[in-house]
């Protein structure tokens, strides 16, 4: 909905695609307090960020309900000769009660 806040965490590359395909305003941030901070706000809040990334969640006490997993290339190695790094993506809320949009098939 239009009242809910989006934020993007460690993965600025994919921001135009997001806001291309959300059609909402995409906050992108690299630091943990401030996805702590977005996820204290007192509104519905979906965060899009690598499986390993949840961690600064558990560890802020904060609840989050895994919405959506996929693997995605999630970076890249070497310079000549790029090598695709990839990882699972989640999309997470911080409002329990939004049930998940689903499962990839060999998901979790």
């Amino acid at each position: 909905t239009p009242d809910d806040h989006v934020i993007i965490f460690n993965q600025g590359r994919w921001k135009a695609s997001l806001r291309y395909y959300a059609d909402h305003p995409v906050q992108q941030t690299t630091l943990g307090n401030e996805l702590v901070d977005a996820w204290r706000l007192p509104k519905r809040v979906y965060g899009v960020m690598v499986e390993k990334d949840l961690q600064i969640l558990r560890d802020a006490g904060l609840p989050y309900q895994i919405q959506n997993v996929q693997i995605a290339v999630v970076g890249n190695t070497g310079r000549l000769i790029r090598t695709q790094v990839w990882g699972t993506v989640v999309v997470v809320t911080n409002d329990p009660g939004t049930p998940p949009t689903g499962w990839p098939r060999g998901a979790p």
